[in-house]
């Protein structure tokens, strides 16, 4: 939603609206958005992947701890998803911030 600006603009920005990321805020977004990323988005990644009932858990269980990790403000010296991914709390915090789209 950051490529194109309506629906940057009209949808996705309602998640900007929170300069400093903090784990609650992970999810505060614009209904649409909710509609269809969070809910027929991962529907749909669980449907096509071929997960069985444990797999899928395990896959949303993660998706929802890296999410909240990623948007909590915090960076731990031995927090395993901030040294593995680069889409982490320092991204973050630089991504919410006015200039940082």
């Amino acid at each position: 939603m950051h490529y194109n600006s309506t629906l940057y603009r009209y949808i996705h920005s309602k998640h900007h609206q929170l300069y400093v990321p903090y784990a609650f805020g992970a999810l505060y977004n614009h209904p649409v958005e909710g509609l269809l990323m969070d809910i027929i988005g991962a529907g749909l990644a669980f449907q096509l992947s071929g997960l069985g009932v444990m797999g899928g858990c395990i896959f949303f269980c993660f998706s929802t701890l890296k999410t909240v990790d990623d948007h909590c403000g915090y960076v731990f010296p031995y927090d395993p998803l901030q040294r593995l991914f680069d889409n982490n709390s320092k991204y973050h915090y630089l991504h919410h911030q006015p200039y940082g789209r």
